[in-house]
C-alpha cells in the first residue's frame, strides 16, 4: 500500500513479527514472513499529489477522509512537515 502511495522502501526484515499463538491462528490471523519498511521524507513530498490534502486536514485539526490512490483513510496525525 505504501508503495502506492509514494514511500520509499528502506528495507525488508524476516521474521520479524513473533508467530501467532495458536488462538490467533483459529480466529484468523495470517502474518507475511516478510515486513517491508517504508519511508516518507520530506525531499518525497513535492511529488505526492495527494499529500496537501492531508496536510490541510491535519492543519485544519479535522478528522476529515482522504482518499489516497482510490484508497480512504481516516484521523491523520503530523507525522509529515506541512
Amino acid at each position: 500500500m505504501f508503495e502506492k502511495c509514494g514511500f520509499a522502501v528502506e528495507g525488508t526484515l524476516c521474521n520479524f513479527e513473533p508467530a501467532p499463538t495458536e488462538e490467533q491462528r483459529r480466529n484468523g490471523l495470517q502474518l507475511a514472513p516478510r515486513s517491508i519498511i517504508g519511508a516518507l521524507v520530506p525531499e518525497d513530498v513535492p511529488g505526492l499529489p495527494w499529500y496537501a490534502d492531508v496536510a490541510r486536514a491535519d492543519d485544519q485539526g479535522t478528522s476529515s477522509a482522504v482518499s489516497v490512490n482510490g484508497v480512504t483513510e481516516r484521523g491523520w496525525g503530523r507525522t509529515l512537515p506541512s
